[in-house]
């Protein structure tokens, strides 16, 4: 089982992502939104990364972490749906 306080800071990290991208969509690149959301998810990215690998995937509807699947609760969050429908349209399995 992964450890639980980087599946949360996952969780997180997954949520500013979905962000991001949605402000990208809405919002031109030096716009202080996304500079912003940028500079979150570095802040959010780096420390898990330190001595971490970080794989999100896809399998089954449901959004994997490091090979786990995020619990029901998480699967269920609006954000990380999300997510999930993200990397379906894009047929993307997996992001390392």
């Amino acid at each position: 089982m992964a450890d639980l306080g980087l599946m949360f800071k996952a969780i997180d990290t997954l949520i500013i992502i979905n962000t991001a991208v949605k402000n990208m969509l809405l919002y031109p690149p030096t716009s202080a939104m996304i500079v912003k959301t940028i500079d979150r998810l570095q802040d959010s990215l780096l420390p898990i990364m330190e001595n971490n690998e970080v794989v999100f995937a896809e399998s089954e509807r449901s959004i994997l972490f490091n090979g786990e699947p995020l619990s029901q609760k998480d699967q269920d969050r609006p954000q990380v749906r999300a997510f999930l429908e993200l990397l379906t349209n894009l047929g993307i399995r997996s992001i390392t």
